[in-house]
């Protein structure tokens, strides 16, 4: 048991949690919007984002649409995955790169699937004790936690258990706030089932029976005041924290390194970002099915598997790409929350 701290039981009822030093609660510092530049030998493979007041906070980068798809019309219609394969943080900026081979075959005769721009949210702890004129500071020997008058901290919109069925989907409900914002993270209870995720439409599916649990973050409203709780003002009189939300807790960066990975994570009972991370597919003689990526949870491991269905044809041969590359993306513990 934590001997100092303040426990918060907020208004939704679920689990409160502890604010003190040993806690990280993640601030949204930018969002990156990049479409993919470039065709044929002139592709650009690596981008470079200035992220503001960076020199003030640990990173930490949180993929929402890292994965693109296109199709290529010559003869017969192929399709292709582009996933993101690296971040490196170098000062102020977020420099992040594709795969060098990924997009060997686009041309002008290519189409972008459901989109053609990456996403990525980049979020923060504070590196230091900051000396706010509102706020609370939690200390200790060599950790700390201020909670202070910042407007874009991340705030738990939604945490909910879902008891799906095989083959059921579930979509974010759309009078969250700002939903331009919004990440979401997924864990099913069942080791079996297979969670799809829908980046483009907030979308859930399940393969198998399995109670679900989702949590929806957001940031960049103006919360809103609880009956009681801790609730902290700006010196222009906007209230910035409410202890209504479960703040966004700092989790762990995990990477996959193929399209049927096993990743061992550092937390208890990870919780995934909701995104399809490489474009997986099946055949019999010419004809092709297409499937997102899905993921299978039994205790702090995490599966790639096959997903849903985004698409099929008569394409006639072709060449079978087996040489996935490495995909960053962003895990949460589920007891921060469950």
């Amino acid at each position: 048991m934590e001997k100092s701290g303040l426990v918060v039981y907020p208004s939704d009822g679920g689990k409160p949690f502890l604010l003190n030093e040993n806690g990280h609660l993640l601030t949204k510092l930018t969002t990156i919007k990049q479409k993919q530049e470039g065709k044929g030998a002139n592709v650009k493979y690596q981008y470079k984002h200035f992220v503001p007041n960076a020199e003030n906070y640990q990173l930490v980068i949180v993929p929402r649409c890292s994965c693109l798809y296109y199709v290529l019309y010559y003869l017969r219609a192929d399709m292709y995955s582009v996933p993101i394969t690296k971040f490196d943080i170098q000062g102020n900026y977020i420099v992040w790169g594709i795969d060098s081979y990924s997009l060997e075959d686009f041309y002008d005769i290519s189409e972008w699937l459901f989109t053609d721009e990456f996403i990525i949210d980049v979020y923060g702890y504070s590196k230091n004790t900051r000396k706010d004129n509102y706020g609370l500071d939690f200390k200790g020997a060599n950790q700390f936690l201020t909670v202070s008058n910042e407007k874009e901290l991340g705030y738990c919109v939604l945490r909910q258990k879902i008891k799906m069925s095989a083959g059921q989907s579930w979509s974010v409900p759309s009078d969250l706030p700002n939903p331009d914002n919004q990440v979401v993270f997924v864990r099913s209870d069942n080791p079996n089932c297979a969670v799809s995720t829908d980046r483009i439409y907030n979308k859930v599916t399940v393969s198998h029976d399995c109670n679900l649990y989702v949590v929806v973050f957001s940031s960049g409203f103006t919360p809103q005041k609880d009956g009681c709780g801790v609730h902290i003002w700006n010196e222009r009189g906007e209230l910035t924290y409410s202890s209504r939300y479960v703040p966004f807790f700092h989790g762990e960066n995990v990477v996959f390194n193929s399209e049927n990975d096993v990743v061992t994570t550092n937390l208890k009972s990870p919780m995934i970002r909701a995104t399809d991370l490489y474009l997986l597919w099946s055949k019999r003689n010419d004809d092709w099915n297409f499937y997102s990526t899905a993921y299978k949870f039994h205790e702090n491991k995490i599966t790639l598997t096959t997903g849903i269905k985004i698409g099929d044809g008569n394409i006639g041969p072709r060449h079978e790409l087996n040489d996935y590359a490495a995909v960053p993306t962003y895990a949460i513990e589920f007891s921060d929350y469950f």
